[in-house]
């Protein structure tokens, strides 16, 4: 997962996979900033969180968005 930010560095919580055993702590939403893995079988509970984006990166989707998040577009060149 960390390797979609590069060559951005990721100084909060990184838990590249959340096992089924702590998926209640994790993916109820813990306060702060966040990158989490979970299966795909947990997908309703995570778009349950308020200030969730959720993407699959098996199929290289965006699944859910939040209304209230915006993102904005690259620019179309590189800065030199």
């Amino acid at each position: 997962l960390l390797y979609l930010i590069y060559p951005l560095k990721w100084a909060h919580v990184y838990v590249p996979f959340v096992p089924d055993g702590l998926r209640d702590y994790y993916l109820e939403g813990p306060p702060g900033s966040y990158i989490m893995g979970a299966h795909s079988r947990h997908q309703s509970i995570v778009e349950d969180l308020n200030m969730s984006f959720t993407c699959n990166l098996d199929n290289n989707k965006n699944i859910h968005v939040p209304k209230d998040m915006e993102f904005r577009h690259l620019p179309p060149t590189k800065i030199q």
